[in-house]
């Protein structure tokens, strides 16, 4: 089972920080997730359309100039002042073999978006298109990326369990279904085996979960700790 570290380690630092990435980077784990939304022509790093919660700042990130972001604080972690980060700034860290699942919250212009992906994965740090997964709850954001006929890796996002099961993701081409844990059964996993498809649930950070999850044949988690729930995994594996 694939460990993905959910908005970075954000159990041990403030979430989608650069220490929240570097932290789920220096583990054993298989990948880290992390939330997108456009600013004028960049990309931040956050979580919540409204920055109040991460930031104490009640504007909305369309409400905002990229200025304003960057003298933000996103946190605290080991006496240091945290800001929220670029997707440029991320993709520079060493990312080795791990994969970066990017969620899409918010897109307005998908060959904007694509392009600057492309940049600035020429500086990445050890990374390629096959190393990221695109997922967004915004279904038409994917097919717009997978008409593109891109490299990257589409992950469908969903909090529910549709009749069809992952029928729709096998049609947009999807890598794998991204599923809520209050959702999944063993019926959805088999169908999107069935067709191909990862399935990654999110967000799961008890071990009497995981070993649920596990029993039903789940390919990845999402979590806040990734240290803990790494160990776990690992010695189920001895």
């Amino acid at each position: 089972m694939k460990i993905f570290a959910h908005r970075g380690a954000s159990g041990l630092a403030p979430e989608n920080t650069l220490s929240a990435i570097q932290l789920a980077l220096d583990l054993p784990i298989d990948g880290v997730e992390i939330d997108v939304y456009p600013v004028e022509d960049d990309y931040i790093v956050v979580h919540d359309r409204w920055l109040t919660r991460t930031t104490g700042l009640a504007k909305r990130f369309d409400q905002i100039t990229l200025k304003q972001v960057k003298a933000l604080s996103a946190g605290h972690y080991q006496g240091n002042d945290l800001s929220i980060p670029l997707l440029s700034e991320v993709l520079a860290l060493k990312w080795g073999a791990k994969t970066l699942n990017i969620e899409l919250k918010h897109l307005s212009n998908c060959p904007h978006f694509l392009a600057y992906l492309e940049s600035n994965l020429v500086n990445a740090g050890g990374m390629d298109a096959e190393s990221i997964i695109i997922s967004s709850f915004n279904h038409h954001y994917l097919n717009s990326i997978n008409q593109q006929k891109k490299a990257y890796n589409l992950g469908w996002l969903t909090a529910s369990n549709y009749l069809n099961y992952a029928q729709l993701a096998f049609q947009q081409k999807c890598h794998s279904i991204n599923v809520h844990l209050d959702v999944i059964d063993e019926a959805m996993v088999n169908h999107a085996h069935s067709l191909g498809l990862q399935v990654y649930v999110f967000t799961v950070d008890e071990l009497e979960d995981v070993q649920l999850l596990q029993s039903m044949g789940v390919d990845g988690i999402f979590t806040n700790w990734p240290d803990r729930l790494f160990e776990f995994v690992a010695e189920q594996r001895i």
